[in-house]
């Protein structure tokens, strides 16, 4: 007789979780948005099922420590609750090395994208694999619409103290 759901010990459970969020993409995916951000950070939705696969999606750093986030043509209150999940992520997270992979497709101000990338570059010092793609708008010819950016180049500026460190 196979053992009952409550008899499979935690470890099992977080070793099921990670490859189910693996899966999503070829790189591993904390978070599955769309244009209109329907879609929940995968661990939550999981963490819904019961108390234990909360307590345990919880607990395992492991799982918060990749994120992958994609975007098309987001407006400034989407990249405001990806910069707080991210930022609940890396809480989670605790000290583990990072995998992040970061794609904002249409663009149309480059300072919109400020709260998140603070929040990735000031945990550079934990980057294990970072990817960043800003991407923005084409016009009908396929050339690049300017990015709109009114403020100085110094309100937004961020600066990376270890790129490329170990």
């Amino acid at each position: 007789m196979p053992p009952a759901v409550e008899d499979i010990p935690d470890e099992i459970f977080s070793a099921i979780f990670s490859l189910a969020v693996q899966t999503w993409r070829l790189f591993p995916e904390v978070f599955k948005t769309g244009n209109d951000f329907q879609d929940c950070v995968a661990l939550i939705d999981i963490s819904l099922v019961c108390r234990r696969w909360r307590e345990i999606i919880l607990m395992d750093a492991k799982l918060w420590s990749s994120i992958y986030i994609l975007m098309n043509d987001p407006s400034a209150a989407r990249l405001r609750q990806i910069a707080h999940f991210a930022d609940v992520c890396f809480a989670r997270s605790k000290d583990l090395p990072l995998t992040l992979a970061v794609t904002i497709l249409h663009l149309d101000h480059a300072r919109l994208a400020y709260p998140l990338m603070r929040l990735i570059v000031a945990q550079e010092h934990r980057w294990s694999r970072i990817a960043i793609d800003l991407v923005r708008p084409q016009d009908a010819l396929g050339d690049p619409v300017p990015v709109h950016v009114t403020e100085t180049s110094t309100d937004y500026d961020i600066d990376l103290k270890i790129a490329g460190g170990e």
